[in-house]
């Protein structure tokens, strides 16, 4: 069955509570659609269901792999305010998309700006946050060739 036809199903026995299988089973065919994880949980009415799914089906965090390629790349500093320290890899676009290139490293106040653009469906979103993560790549490679803000070398 398809997931618009098991959800069909789910929300019409919602009322007589629906069992953990067939709920489980209404996850597994999004999932296999490629139905984002935050709709499937918003779908089923179910947010808590949120991190259960991801935990299961492996999905909505990039590899650390990718993640550690992507930070490297842009000198272990947020993309947005250039601060060090703790960060998190934000998906610019489809988060189940763990692709370098669909890939930009926040801090976790700048990540929380850049979701709530995300969610709102803010116009030009997708294009400021590709600048934000072309910048940053600028920045490192001007940290790595020793140069100042006047355009000259260290030394």
């Amino acid at each position: 069955m398809t997931y618009k036809s098991l959800l069909s199903e789910y929300r019409k026995n919602f009322e007589d509570d629906v069992s953990t299988e067939f709920r489980a089973q209404v996850v597994k065919a999004g999932v296999m659609e490629k139905v984002p994880i935050k709709k499937i949980a918003e779908d089923i009415g179910h947010q808590l269901y949120f991190a259960k799914i991801i935990a299961t089906y492996g999905v909505g965090r990039p590899p650390g792999g990718t993640r550690f390629n992507v930070k490297q790349r842009v000198g272990n500093r947020c993309s947005r305010c250039r601060k060090k320290g703790k960060l998190h890899a934000h998906h610019i676009g489809d988060s189940t998309i763990h692709k370098e290139d669909n890939l930009i490293i926040l801090c976790p106040k700048c990540h929380g700006w850049a979701e709530g653009l995300k969610n709102r469906k803010t116009k030009g979103y997708r294009a400021l946050m590709l600048e934000l993560k072309k910048r940053s790549e600028i920045m490192k490679e001007v940290r790595r060739k020793g140069l100042n803000k006047l355009g000259t070398t260290k030394g």
